[in-house]
Protein backbone atom coordinates (compact mmCIF):
# COMPACT_ATOMS: atom_id res chain seq x y z
CA UNK A 1 0.00 0.00 0.00
CA UNK A 2 2.82 2.25 0.69
CA UNK A 3 4.62 1.58 -2.27
CA UNK A 4 1.47 2.31 -4.34
CA UNK A 5 0.82 5.20 -2.45
CA UNK A 6 4.47 6.40 -2.79
CA UNK A 7 4.46 5.81 -6.59
CA UNK A 8 1.05 7.37 -7.29
CA UNK A 9 2.94 10.92 -5.11
CA UNK A 10 5.81 10.62 -7.52
CA UNK A 11 3.69 10.15 -10.50
CA UNK A 12 1.57 13.42 -9.46
CA UNK A 13 4.75 15.12 -9.01
CA UNK A 14 5.93 14.25 -12.62
CA UNK A 15 2.92 15.83 -13.83
CA UNK A 16 2.76 18.64 -11.87
CA UNK A 17 -0.40 17.78 -9.83
CA UNK A 18 -0.68 18.38 -5.97
CA UNK A 19 -1.61 15.55 -3.49
CA UNK A 20 -3.67 17.02 -0.69
CA UNK A 21 -3.24 15.92 2.92
CA UNK A 22 -5.54 13.48 4.25
CA UNK A 23 -6.02 14.76 7.19
CA UNK A 24 -6.79 18.81 5.90
CA UNK A 25 -9.61 20.58 8.14
CA UNK A 26 -12.89 21.30 6.86
CA UNK A 27 -15.90 22.56 7.71
CA UNK A 28 -19.26 20.14 7.88
CA UNK A 29 -20.37 21.77 4.42
CA UNK A 30 -16.47 20.99 2.86
CA UNK A 31 -15.25 24.65 3.25
CA UNK A 32 -12.29 25.20 5.15
CA UNK A 33 -13.01 26.07 8.36
CA UNK A 34 -10.59 29.28 8.85
CA UNK A 35 -9.01 31.25 6.33
CA UNK A 36 -5.98 28.92 6.76
CA UNK A 37 -6.94 26.09 7.78
CA UNK A 38 -7.17 22.81 5.72
CA UNK A 39 -5.04 24.56 3.15
CA UNK A 40 -2.15 21.60 2.43
CA UNK A 41 1.78 21.93 1.74
CA UNK A 42 2.71 21.61 -2.02
CA UNK A 43 -0.25 23.61 -3.88
CA UNK A 44 0.40 25.32 -6.97
CA UNK A 45 -0.97 28.65 -7.22
CA UNK A 46 -0.74 30.82 -10.29
CA UNK A 47 2.13 28.29 -10.76
CA UNK A 48 3.71 29.34 -7.74
CA UNK A 49 4.40 26.35 -5.57
CA UNK A 50 4.37 27.29 -1.89
CA UNK A 51 5.49 24.77 0.64
CA UNK A 52 4.85 26.01 3.31
CA UNK A 53 1.25 27.26 3.97
CA UNK A 54 2.17 28.93 7.62
CA UNK A 55 4.41 31.70 7.87
CA UNK A 56 5.43 34.40 10.26
CA UNK A 57 6.24 38.19 10.37
CA UNK A 58 10.53 39.22 9.66
CA UNK A 59 9.73 42.75 11.04
CA UNK A 60 7.60 44.69 13.85
CA UNK A 61 4.68 46.92 11.77
CA UNK A 62 4.24 44.57 8.18
CA UNK A 63 1.50 46.49 6.53
CA UNK A 64 -1.51 44.09 5.68
CA UNK A 65 -3.23 45.56 2.49
CA UNK A 66 -6.74 45.30 1.08
CA UNK A 67 -4.79 44.29 -2.54
CA UNK A 68 -1.27 43.49 -3.61
CA UNK A 69 -0.89 47.14 -4.02
CA UNK A 70 1.69 50.10 -2.66
CA UNK A 71 -0.96 51.66 -2.42
CA UNK A 72 -3.85 49.91 -0.82
CA UNK A 73 -5.45 50.43 2.21
CA UNK A 74 -4.02 49.42 4.96
CA UNK A 75 -5.91 46.95 7.58
CA UNK A 76 -3.40 45.74 9.96
CA UNK A 77 -0.24 45.07 11.07
CA UNK A 78 1.62 42.05 11.50
CA UNK A 79 4.69 41.02 14.10
CA UNK A 80 7.31 38.43 14.87
CA UNK A 81 5.22 35.46 16.45
CA UNK A 82 2.01 36.36 14.93
CA UNK A 83 2.29 33.50 12.07
CA UNK A 84 0.27 33.72 9.42
CA UNK A 85 -1.87 31.35 7.61
CA UNK A 86 -1.10 31.32 3.82
CA UNK A 87 -4.40 31.30 2.03
CA UNK A 88 -2.76 32.30 -2.08
CA UNK A 89 0.15 34.09 -3.70
CA UNK A 90 -0.31 36.56 -6.11
CA UNK A 91 1.62 38.62 -8.12
CA UNK A 92 1.15 42.64 -7.51
CA UNK A 93 3.20 45.76 -7.42
CA UNK A 94 7.02 46.04 -7.39
CA UNK A 95 8.70 46.13 -4.38
CA UNK A 96 12.14 46.79 -3.82
CA UNK A 97 13.03 44.85 -0.03
CA UNK A 98 14.76 45.34 2.71
CA UNK A 99 18.34 43.36 0.92
CA UNK A 100 17.92 45.64 -1.77
CA UNK A 101 15.97 42.76 -3.98
CA UNK A 102 12.86 43.19 -6.09
CA UNK A 103 10.00 40.75 -6.13
CA UNK A 104 6.71 41.38 -7.66
CA UNK A 105 5.25 38.14 -5.23
CA UNK A 106 2.77 38.79 -2.52
CA UNK A 107 0.93 36.15 -0.46
CA UNK A 108 -2.99 36.31 0.69
CA UNK A 109 -3.00 35.83 4.58
CA UNK A 110 -4.60 35.68 7.74
CA UNK A 111 -2.97 37.04 10.69
CA UNK A 112 -3.34 34.51 13.30
CA UNK A 113 -2.80 35.83 16.22
CA UNK A 114 -5.28 39.28 15.26
CA UNK A 115 -7.62 37.47 12.58
CA UNK A 116 -6.48 40.28 9.69
CA UNK A 117 -6.90 38.71 6.23
CA UNK A 118 -4.94 40.72 3.56
CA UNK A 119 -1.64 40.94 1.08
CA UNK A 120 1.85 40.91 2.53
CA UNK A 121 4.92 41.60 -0.04
CA UNK A 122 7.35 38.45 0.55
CA UNK A 123 9.90 40.20 1.60
CA UNK A 124 7.82 40.69 4.69
CA UNK A 125 7.18 37.37 5.58
CA UNK A 126 9.69 33.87 5.82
Amino acid sequence: MIRKMMSAGFACAALGLVLVAPNATAAPDGRSASPAAGIAAGIAVDNIAVENWVTDFKEPGVRIRTRPRLDATVVGLGNPGDRAGVIQAVEGDAVTCPDGSRTTEWRELANSRTGVTGFVSICYVY
